[in-house]
């Protein structure tokens, strides 16, 4: 039943096996996961990211299934388009043509990663949940002080936790604002060449 709903649900995913799909993209869930069980970070960080990934999760790879069931997604368009690149992923890489260069970018995931849409989702989420963490390290630089609830302020606002978990460009330009974010904090709190470098 649970397979029947997988197929129903990816209507409009450009794959022949959709429960072979899903199925590997909950397998890279959990390795992910396991990696955030090794990530050096405090204790404290560390349950905050698991649990925030437990909700990105439950996002991507369950809420999400409604979303791309009922729109038709530039997802979609990134996902086929990565499978089915034919140019070189090492040329035309040019600032400012965002689209070309993420579907470059997803097209390398293409080729070293099996060729699975919810596999290819669930990796950008986790893009996403390092632009969220990055944000609140920022906070606490700023601050100057831990506060947690920060973390949990910005990963569930709906729309970040929605876009942030989706395959195309959202948590990738995420991703980059975070790190400039980051680095204009440190450079609030310490200065240094290392601030400015990371805000480069």
């Amino acid at each position: 039943a649970s397979g029947d709903a997988i197929v129903k649900l990816g209507r409009s995913i450009p794959q022949p096996d959709l429960v072979w799909d899903y199925l590997v993209g909950l397998t890279g869930a959990f390795l992910l996961g396991g990696i955030l069980l090794l990530f050096p970070v405090s204790q404290g960080d560390r349950r905050m990211l698991l649990l925030g990934w437990l909700a990105k999760m439950v996002m991507a790879l369950g809420l999400m299934l409604i979303y791309e069931w009922y729109y038709e997604l530039d997802s979609f368009d990134y996902f086929f388009g990565a499978i089915n690149y034919g140019g070189s992923v090492t040329e035309g890489w040019v600032m400012g043509q965002g689209t070309p260069n993420i579907m470059r970018l997803y097209a390398i995931h293409a080729l070293v990663l099996p060729h699975s849409f919810h596999l290819m989702k669930v990796n950008t989420a986790f893009v996403g949940l390092g632009a969220i963490y990055l944000c609140y390290r920022a906070a606490v630089n700023f601050l100057g002080r831990e506060d947690r609830r920060v973390f949990y302020a910005m990963l569930l606002c709906p729309s970040s936790l929605l876009w942030s978990s989706t395959l195309g460009k959202d948590p990738l330009v995420l991703f980059g604002i975070s790190v400039y974010i980051f680095g204009v904090a440190r450079w609030y709190r310490h200065g240094g060449i290392l601030s400015i470098a990371i805000m480069g």
